[in-house]
């Protein structure tokens, strides 16, 4: 080998180690609740009416500002008021958001026992350890050499 590739060798592997730090010293991706508050939904005509979100990353659901569920529904491209389940969101109702009274009164979903289950075993650790606020005395920048 000689002394241009061994070069390269040296500069490639030394950019792969560092990149490698940075990347495990990097804070892991993490999910949140839903967004509170009301939100503008917008139908297909343009329509608009007002909603919440719920939930967190593994189970969510979308509801009126009045607290019916609803669904997006592919087939019509529209947001519809959604039928209660045994767990979860069901199916639609067929009637869209807006275009109708909702079907009975309000209800909230039921979490999933699959989802209930999870969350009694799920464990969750900071990605990022603790800051400590303030400075003591004698401590200052952190100094490179």
């Amino acid at each position: 080998m000689n002394t241009r590739s061994l070069r390269f060798f040296k500069a490639s592997f030394a950019l792969l180690l560092v990149a490698a730090f940075f990347m495990g010293s990097l804070p892991q991706a993490s999910a949140a609740p839903a967004a509170p508050g009301l939100h503008t939904f917008t139908q297909p005509d343009g329509s608009t009416f007002q909603g919440l979100m719920h939930g967190d990353e593994f189970f969510n659901w979308y509801e009126t500002a009045d607290h019916h569920p609803i669904t997006w529904d592919d087939a019509t491209s529209r947001w519809m008021y959604a039928l209660p389940a045994a767990e979860g969101v069901g199916p639609s109702s067929g009637i869209a958001v807006g275009a109708g009274p909702a079907p009975g009164q309000p209800w909230k979903p039921l979490m999933p026992a699959a989802e209930l289950e999870a969350a009694r075993t799920r464990t969750y650790e900071a990605s990022v350890p603790p800051v400590k606020r303030g400075r003591t005395r004698g401590q200052g920048a952190l100094a490179v050499n």
